[in-house]
């Protein structure tokens, strides 16, 4: 049986080849039990962990212009990757058929990328390999990047192992002599490609010249001439030598999508022969001169050093790139903005007396407790996440929203999607019921009318006051363990997947041993009425106390310590004065006969993390 009639995993039925490359080979296929079209990759050379780690990236990235990964599978000795299949070509064969890009459609689909490239580095991931050969571009002009097989999560982005940090075409100077992949060395790629786009070359030289040619040029930075127009600019920036010069990905996609605002979608082509992406209307001059004012922004921003540093320790974060241009929504740094912001007291006063409780919850949340006249409490929350596609879908420059959920378990929900992208939920509840009989939705409408105007007017506001150095919030969730750790409880070390800020962390995947950490500001935890104590198991842990209790629901345990003790300026009713930054690991088993049983491991983790929490 031929490749062309095969069927794989009993499902897949491989229809025709759509490209080779140097990561694998890529057919169409049906999906005959969805009966639908796919795409399938099988690594070259069978090797299965570069399509293992390949679906692990995909899965956790959902984005309208990367290309969905669905499911990986195994026949025989190969293991296949399933996913979306987008009718395209790539950017290298447009450049080869059609030659260079108008200026304004190079902007377009670029600006399409560098939105894809942020939300993978929102989510602590670097690509490490963007080139034209990795960006598809459907004839809608839709462009949706590919090829996640050397992608890394940001901790783990050392090119000294045997795999390549990029295409030595469009490798950043830097990882040319050695060093590390990071996001700027893919804000540089995004430059690159960008170049390549209109002028058809890389900026390293054509092809011909040869691989290592490229290199060297990389290494000391000859760069080819930029391009006399529009894209002068910021190409600069994009392609500056030292990283810290560079624009960040969401800066990028900014700029280019307000360049490219001023045309109509371009249409592209897919079929032989000479073409050119063309635009029904001319490009807008005052659009260009508002992209090069952007750029120019960006470049006085990020050389003037104009940056918030974190407290230094070896689980802290580095310092944030500059912050970006005013945007709606734009949370910048995570680490200095106000989730609060968006809560306004007065539009729930009518409903009885309002209490802001910012001492509480993540540091991506915020609250606000209403004592409704004639009885009754209302927890009123605002909380920041990264987006997902079960959230509408984001738009250049817009607050998109309000959303309104189906009303589940007790809660109303108002849902923002900004365009960073990240996610506003503003949830009202009444505490401890499934259900409520005061007018919650009402309530959350009245909070949303003023949440929108906090958004429109530009970037969430700052802190007045920034965390203490001793904080939590200056802590990286996905450093606190360890894979000698995780090894040992899960049978396996996965990168772990941050959550907003690196609060959260998440390890392993659906259907098998997951560990999840979390960071909570919470009252006292031997709180005999509310802290985990009321109800939880004490244990002792390396150098503190802390609690396990059983999730028979989920199959799970957790086991909850405090970090540190502070004193909070929320005027709560009934709620203590002193509260803890505390630490929540919970180790999930769905094959678990009894869930107590998981308890030693995430005590084990526990006393992990306590090991690495700064001084």
């Amino acid at each position: 049986m031929t490749d062309g009639s095969r069927l794989i995993a009993q499902r897949y039925r491989l229809d025709a080849p759509v490209g080779v490359g140097g990561m694998g080979e890529v057919y169409r296929a049906t999906d005959l039990e969805l009966r639908r079209t796919v795409a399938l990759k099988r690594s070259q050379a069978g090797d299965s962990a570069q399509i293992r780690r390949e679906a692990r990236i995909g899965a956790g990235l959902h984005h309208p212009h990367v290309v969905t990964v669905f499911d990986a599978v195994t026949d025989g000795a190969d293991r296949w990757l399933v996913m979306e299949y987008l009718p395209s070509r790539n950017l290298n064969e447009i450049l080869r058929s059609d030659g260079p890009l108008p200026a304004v459609t190079a902007a377009r689909v670029i600006g399409q990328i560098a939105d894809a490239v942020a939300a993978m580095h929102a989510k602590g991931m670097v690509h490490r390999d963007i080139k034209p050969g990795n960006v598809l571009v459907a004839d809608d002009g839709t462009a949706k990047l590919t090829d996640l097989g050397i992608a890394r999560w940001a901790e783990v982005t050392h090119t000294s192992d045997t795999e390549a940090g990029g295409t030595p075409g469009y490798l950043a100077p830097e990882v040319a002599d050695g060093g590390d992949a990071d996001a700027r060395a893919d804000v540089f790629a995004l430059g690159a490609t960008l170049f390549a786009a209109t002028t058809g070359r890389s900026p390293w030289g054509g092809a011909e010249q040869g691989p290592y040619v490229q290199v060297h040029r990389a290494r000391n930075y000859q760069l080819e001439p930029l391009p006399d127009n529009e894209l002068n600019r910021p190409l600069r920036a994009l392609l500056a030598r030292d990283p810290a010069d560079r624009p960040t990905a969401a800066h990028t996609h900014l700029g280019l999508a307000t360049m490219a605002d001023g045309a109509a979608p371009p249409v592209v082509p897919l079929g032989s022969g000479p073409a050119t992406a063309t635009s029904s209307r001319k490009p807008n001059t005052t659009r260009r001169t508002q992209f090069a004012a952007a750029a120019a922004v960006v470049l006085l921003l990020v050389v003037a050093g104009v940056v918030f540093l974190r407290p230094s320790d070896a689980v802290t974060g580095k310092p944030s790139a500059a912050s970006l241009p005013p945007q709606p929504g734009a949370i910048l740094d995570p680490h200095t903005m106000d989730p609060c912001a968006v809560l306004n007291r007065d539009s729930l006063s009518g409903y009885g007396s309002v209490a802001l409780n910012r001492d509480y919850y993540n540091f991506d949340k915020c609250g606000l407790q209403v004592d409704v006249r004639g009885g009754g409490i209302v927890a009123a929350t605002a909380e920041f996440l990264p987006w997902d596609d079960s959230y509408a879908a984001p738009k250049p420059g817009q607050v998109v929203g309000p959303d309104h959920p189906d009303t589940q378990n007790g809660h109303c929900r108002r849902t923002f999607t900004l365009p960073a992208p990240n996610v506003v939920v503003l949830d009202l509840s009444e505490p401890g019921k499934d259900s409520s009989s005061l007018p919650l939705c009402a309530m959350a409408d009245r909070l949303a009318t003023p949440a929108v105007a906090v958004l429109s007017r530009g970037p969430l506001p700052r802190l007045t006051e920034p965390y203490p150095p001793q904080s939590l919030a200056w802590v990286r969730a996905c450093s606190l363990t360890s894979a000698q750790e995780l090894t040992t409880v899960i049978g396996s070390a996965p990168p772990g997947q941050p959550g907003l800020g690196d609060w959260t962390c998440e390890w392993g995947e659906d259907g098998a041993k997951q560990v999840y950490l979390e960071f909570n500001r919470d009252w006292p935890l031997d709180d005999p009425d509310e802290g985990i104590g009321a109800d939880g198991d004490p244990i002792a842990l390396s150098d503190r106390p802390g609690w396990t209790d059983v999730d028979h629901d989920d199959n799970g345990c957790e086991v909850e310590f405090s970090h540190r003790e502070f004193a909070t300026g929320d005027r709560v009713p009934g709620a203590p004065t002193q509260r803890e930054d505390t630490i929540k690991i919970t180790l999930y088993d769905p094959d678990a006969a009894d869930p107590a049983t998981l308890c030693a491991g995430a005590t084990s983790l526990a006393n992990v993390a306590i090991g690495k929490l700064p001084r």
